[in-house]
């Protein structure tokens, strides 16, 4: 059955199923149900040092700082891709 729907997408729509997080998140990854208005935010030292960067808009300062994270290293690639568009701005 469901290679029956795969055979049935594009190679478009396949690409696209990588970037759905809710398909490959673990249920304890995913927000909670109902309506939220606050969220904890839990972060490394790190993470100050980032935020201040952009606070001032210096997006350079803010990737560097990303990118020698614990976060960087546990998400690999994508922190890359992240940290380039922070550094665009």
């Amino acid at each position: 059955m469901f290679d029956d729907l795969i055979d049935k997408l594009s190679d478009s729509d396949i690409e696209q199923l990588s970037y759905e997080w809710a398909l490959w998140a673990r249920h304890a990854q995913l927000p909670p149900t109902g309506e939220w208005r606050c969220w904890l935010l839990m972060a490394g030292r790190g993470f100050v040092k980032m935020r201040k960067a952009l606070a001032v808009s210096d997006f350079e300062e803010a990737a560097r700082q990303a990118l020698d994270s614990r976060w960087a290293r546990q998400v690999g690639i994508r922190a890359i891709e992240i940290c380039y568009m922070i550094e665009a701005g």
